[in-house]
């Protein structure tokens, strides 16, 4: 690349970003206008997905000098900010490619199992939300449905059908040790997380802005309406009613569901299943980001909520 030329695409972005790190001078982000911070944002995010999160961390503090009332480049650099050192985390590079991805955990008995949204991540790319999730006293299973059916039809690489998946997994927790399994999952996960958490007899499910209700009417107003109107579709006889599911289970997990307080399909979606016995909701003040993790870990409370999740 010659002084004056500039890389196109995300891609290209992300791999000057990268080398630029590597070579210590700063990398040739584009304009400062709208259109070039969100290129620039692409960018790295394209390199905080794959792992690169020393350079991903330099272009986004980058951008931010440049940028200070950008959101994107503010909020990386608060999660820049409060992220875990990398020194006592289970082993765990991430591979885009895999639907389920396992980091097992000597001598422990509880298995956590980690529902990827639509966007195949927690919230974050997992390379960056494992510097939390890593530290859990637990076993840890990252999952993602590149289907984006809400983990219905179950895991390709799993067995053929969600049957065939919940008895892979009773298998892979059978295998790390677990005595006891709970689930977390963000958006499009949060479902699944409930779904399977009562299946395989979880204690504890942790949901963050998710779906809870699938129907084509409940959904009809919604951000999430083409998406349930396609899973109508692939899946005419699929629909799952969990407000029904938890309210007769003998034994339902514990679950929390939290939700963005002006964020309005969350807060609808969380309400679905007000009033079930082992449901709390709890709504997150002064907010409307479907996205919370980050918000989350700006205002330090993240870790107090995977505390509860694995708590004895």
């Amino acid at each position: 690349m010659t002084k004056h030329s500039q890389p196109t695409g995300s891609a290209a972005l992300a791999d000057e970003i990268e080398a630029a790190f590597r070579a210590r001078r700063p990398p040739a982000l584009g304009e400062t206008n709208m259109a070039g911070r969100r290129a620039a944002a692409a960018a790295i995010d394209v390199v905080f997905a794959r792992g690169d999160l020393a350079a991903a961390e330099h272009a986004a503090r980058l951008l931010y000098s440049k940028s200070p009332g950008f959101r994107y480049a503010r909020n990386l650099c608060a999660v820049f900010d409060r992220m875990p050192p990398a020194d006592r985390q289970l082993p765990f590079a991430d591979d885009l490619t895999k639907e389920v991805q396992i980091v097992p955990r000597n001598d422990a008995e509880t298995v956590a199992l980690l529902f990827c949204g639509n966007s195949q991540r927690l919230g974050m790319p997992l390379s960056g939300i494992h510097r939390w999730l890593g530290l859990m006293p637990a076993s840890l299973v990252y999952l993602r449905d590149f289907r984006r059916l809400s983990y219905l039809t179950g895991l390709p690489s799993l067995g053929p059908g969600r049957e065939a998946t919940l008895t892979s997994l009773r298998g892979i927790i059978s295998s790390l040790g677990g005595r006891r399994t709970v689930c977390c999952g963000n958006s499009g996960g949060a479902f699944a997380a409930l779904h399977y958490g009562l299946d395989l007899g979880s204690e504890a499910v942790l949901g963050l802005s998710g779906v809870t209700n699938l129907s084509p009417e409940f959904n009809a107003y919604l951000r999430q309406a083409v998406n349930i109107a396609r899973m109508r579709r692939e899946l005419p006889h699929g629909l799952i009613d969990l407000r029904r599911l938890y309210g007769t289970a003998d034994r339902p997990p514990r679950a929390l569901i939290l939700y963005a307080q002006h964020n309005w399909d969350d807060r609808l979606h969380a309400e679905y299943l007000s009033g079930l016995p082992t449901v709390s909701l709890q709504a997150l003040e002064n907010n409307d980001e479907h996205n919370l993790v980050v918000e989350l870990i700006k205002r330090g409370q993240f870790e107090g909520l995977l505390d509860w999740l694995v708590q004895v």
